[in-house]
């Protein structure tokens, strides 16, 4: 989420269990937002490393760091 206007009612949705957060399959928690106001974000245009190693690096770490909480 970059940007959205104040006047959208903001809310927080938790979206799975979390063991596929962990692995990083989803996010944990969602962000609602209602109303007809502007709001703006980004989407990653990649789907990350093709790799294999840099894959089984990029989970492992990244599982890591979840379990620590970064």
């Amino acid at each position: 989420m970059m940007g959205f206007d104040s006047r959208l009612q903001v809310g927080v949705n938790r979206t799975e269990v979390f063991w596929p957060y962990l692995w990083g399959r989803t996010p944990l928690v969602d962000d609602e937002f209602s109303g007809s106001h502007p709001l703006f974000w980004q989407k990653a245009s990649t789907d990350g490393p093709r790799n294999p190693i840099a894959k089984a690096f990029d989970a492992f770490f990244s599982a890591f760091g979840k379990l620590l909480g970064f």
